[in-house]
């Protein structure tokens, strides 16, 4: 909230922090390897990190040049002895390393990187949520960066302490050891079975009969190609261990902290009830026991009578969300969104609540860490995709016909769960003898077949093209079997080298409004998360109440929310006056909550209504740009409104002296956006609107800063009553966001 808002032309929106949400729907991946920029030292300290302050204080130089953490807090010779100690504790999974125990005070509070440094002293810092203690950098901590809480620790080389667990012991630089002597096959399936046994009797005593838990079988330990090492993987207990193949030598550890409940170990099955009869299904459903079956529309009451057993109820920790209308509880590999029906319309969740038995479960999240599976077919999703595949390619290459060859890599066996984060979508039956993904598979078909025809058009090479099939078919599998239409339907990339990708549903059957999200990774060919949400936030619902007032094309509208129709909206449009709600009984007379960064608005919604929007006032710090140039724009101040949401959003700027609103930005809409008579989508690729453009349109392009990316492009899409200009914002090359303005 304290950064500069002149997002459009740095390619960044505030308003598409919805489009992550995943963040908050649980990890994506689990096992953190560092940033590419980040590189560990050999010797003393590394060169020139990139430093930001995650704190209030002032950064402080340290003796390696690299940049401390927050204020000093040891003496040179303190922090030697207390670094000595540090380096030679006992990696203790499930509880920590270091010295440090991630549970907390009180026991699964969390520990903060701020009581962390109190311990071990100041910390170097490699990032805004990464940090680093030792002369060489033995100790990692990653934290989030607004609870800072640490989630996960890792020891590199120089760090002594072992994991120890009889007759296994595991030490970084060294080979590990089975009865003190080296294993020479670590990560056979044998030993890391072994292992996960072993370190559930030392490390986690709660569970009942260990010797008869095959981790194999259940996907809760496996081994993992990484870079060129492999990584052993214990999802039981949140430990991971890079092994050099040849050496044989471990190079790093990492343990996560587990919150497992036992509830995450059933299958996750899906239903038409307890959903109104209206009807929204498939919703999913945690299929554990005769009385525990967590599904969307019930209690928090059912968790606690029904799920907990003996895990205590502390052990979840819980954070406000999506902002800060419902609470998020971190349960191991599933995850609980719940919201307050009685919450006031002024008011928000504020920060240390936790869940009440009435608050309504209205989201679930299911990520690497979930034990169960999920009830999906497989084999009907290979069927399927090849279909679609094949149905594509044919427009693109008339003569190419995929039938045949695709006829013949029919699947056989069973094929109808998923363990989600360890299974590969591509099951061995379909491809015995070659280790690829059902992807790049098929793509290597269908090039090959299209060559045979002398013709390979660039989008049958782009494996993006098979991967947003599969994951539309994948979809298909919550949405009744259907295809997802255009306003349904809207993909993204997660991160910079769209090698994982969001595929998110958004659906409306009768008053009801149903979402799911599925995170998919292509490289290691797995689903990493999947989420399903009911309802709408209070900023949604008056999004999609003004979507449903405003005409699309001519016609009444439709309740789907399209970016250029709330551009032209007469309630939240551009140039329509947007202030706080001026009321005596708000402090000061104005209904603005600056501790919460809040603001009550009242919007002429047919009828008059009340909504809480994220407010930052108009200042050197809150405002829009418009582009200029190259690397150049200029900054207008404006107050900022927030309707941010987990499935649609907006945010608005608006003049603070007159409440015109100046612009309006999104990364979650569902229209195509007129450019230079082009129409342009989310995610949609940028070279091909960039080699489409007429010869006549009149565009600026931003750069980044050392003028190798493209971050947008600009241009004006009215002249009259009033200019109105639209930057359409780039990541990892396809379209991810849009920005509009006015001009008066």
């Amino acid at each position: 909230m304290r950064l500069r808002r002149a997002y459009a032309v740095q390619g960044v929106l505030l308003a598409t922090a919805l489009l992550v949400a995943a963040c908050e729907e649980g990890p994506e991946q689990i096992y953190k390897p560092l940033p590419g920029d980040v590189k560990l030292p050999k010797l003393n300290g590394w060169d020139n990190p990139s430093v930001i302050n995650p704190g209030e204080q002032p950064f402080q130089m340290g003796t390696s040049g690299q940049k401390t953490g927050t204020t000093k807090i040891c003496e040179a010779d303190e922090l030697q002895k207390r670094w000595a100690v540090m380096v030679k504790s006992p990696i203790l999974p499930g509880t920590g390393m270091g010295g440090l125990d991630l549970r907390g005070t009180p026991k699964w509070a969390g520990l903060t990187i701020d009581d962390a440094q109190q311990k071990l002293c100041q910390a170097y810092v490699a990032g805004e949520d990464i940090y680093f203690w030792g002369d060489n950098n033995e100790l990692i901590a990653f934290f989030d960066p607004k609870t800072r809480i640490i989630d996960s620790l890792g020891a590199f080389p120089g760090y002594e302490g072992t994991v120890a667990a009889a007759p296994f012991e595991l030490a970084v630089n060294k080979e590990v050891q089975k009865d003190g002597k080296p294993m020479s096959d670590p990560w056979s399936e044998s030993a890391i079975r072994d292992m996960n046994k072993a370190f559930l009797k030392a490390f986690r005593p709660e569970v009942t009969n260990p010797d008869q838990r095959d981790c194999v079988a259940l996907a809760s330990c496996y081994v993992r190609d990484w870079n060129t090492q492999k990584l052993l993987v214990f999802l039981d207990l949140g430990l991971y261990v890079a092994i050099e193949p040849e050496a044989l030598k471990v190079t790093t550890i990492q343990m996560a902290l587990q919150r497992n409940f036992e509830f995450g170990r059933g299958d996750v099955k899906f239903q038409s009830t307890p959903m109104p009869p209206a009807g929204i299904s498939p919703v999913p459903l945690i299929d554990f026991s005769a009385t525990c079956k967590p599904t969307l529309g019930l209690t928090w009451d059912h968790i606690q009578k029904n799920c907990l057993g003996v895990d205590p109820e502390d052990k979840a920790l819980m954070q406000p969300v999506w902002s800060n209308e419902a609470i998020y509880a971190d349960m191991g590999g599933v995850s609980v969104y719940l919201t307050r029906p009685t919450l006031p319309k002024e008011q928000v969740i504020a920060d240390g609540t936790r869940a009440t038995a009435t608050d309504k479960i209205v989201a679930l999240g299911f990520n690497q860490l979930y034990q169960g599976r999920i009830v999906m077919d497989r084999t009907a999703l290979y069927k399927a995709f090849w279909a679609t595949v094949g149905a594509e390619a044919k427009k693109l290459v008339p003569a190419l016909d995929m039938d045949p060859v695709f006829a013949k890599l029919a699947p056989a066996g069973d094929a109808a769960k998923l363990t989600i984060g360890t299974q590969r979508i591509t099951d061995s039956t379909v491809f015995p003898a070659v280790e690829k993904t059902l992807t790049i598979r098929t793509r290597e078909l269908v090039e090959a077949e299209a060559k045979k025809l002398g013709v390979v058009p660039q989008k049958l090479k782009d494996p993006n093209f098979y991967v947003e099939i599969l994951i539309r078919e994948m979809l298909k599998l919550f949405n009744d079997d259907k295809a997802p239409t255009p306003s349904e339907l809207y993909m993204f990339a997660a991160d910079e080298t769209a090698q994982v990708l969001y595929g998110r549903l958004a659906r409306k059957l009768g008053t009801q409004r149903y979402a799911v999200t599925l995170v998919y990774q292509n490289v290691s060919d797995q689903v990493l998360a999947l989420f399903f949400k009911e309802g709408a936030l209070r900023t949604e619902e008056i999004l999609f109440k003004d979507a449903e007032l405003t005409q699309y094309d001519n016609k009444p509208g439709d309740g789907v929310f399209r970016l250029w129709n709330l551009v032209k909206s007469k309630r939240l449009g551009l140039v329509n006056v947007l202030f706080p709600k001026q009321d005596p009984g708000c402090p000061g007379g104005v209904c603005v909550y600056p501790k919460i960064e809040r603001a009550l608005v009242n919007l002429n919604m047919s009828p008059a209504t009340d909504v809480l929007v994220s407010y930052h006032k108009e200042d050197s710090l809150s405002g829009y740009s418009v582009p200029v140039e190259g690397k150049r724009s200029i900054f207008y101040p404006a107050a900022y409104f927030g309707f941010s949401g987990n499935v649609i959003g907006a945010g608005l700027w608006a003049s603070g002296k007159d409440g015109i609103t100046k612009a309006i930005s999104s990364g979650a809409f569902y229209d195509q956006l007129d450019f230079c008579g082009k129409k342009v989508g989310l995610w949609d690729p940028v070279d091909n609107l960039l080699n489409s453009l007429p010869s006549d349109c009149q565009n600026i392009i931003s750069y980044s800063e050392n003028g190798k990316f493209l971050l947008g492009i600009s241009t004006y899409v009215q002249t009259t009553p009033y200019k109105i200009g639209v930057n359409l914002n780039f990541l990892a090359g396809r379209v991810n966001g849009a920005y509009y303005w006015a001009e008066q």
